[in-house]
């Protein structure tokens, strides 16, 4: 089913962020988990709906940083 194919990309990519300091571009993310285009836009949209993501855009690309467990961007803390 897609729901679980969905899922497991999800945690790749929670565990490739959570080895990376949390952070990383979508460029990167795709290069490293080697997941096509739309399977990472469909597991980035899963985490980011469980708020395990916070998504930011630049001028040239999409930064993806791992939240803490309440939900707030773990850059927060260092404001």
């Amino acid at each position: 089913m897609i729901k679980n194919k969905i899922g497991v990309n999800a945690v790749i990519i929670w565990n490739v962020l959570n080895n990376n300091n949390g952070a990383m571009t979508f460029n990167q993310l795709e290069q490293v988990t080697q997941l096509g285009e739309k399977d990472l836009y469909l597991a980035l949209g899963w985490l980011y709906k469980e708020n395990k993501v916070y998504i930011e855009r630049d001028e040239a690309n999409f930064k993806i940083y791992l939240t803490d467990n309440a939900g707030l961007n773990i850059l927060s803390k260092l404001i």
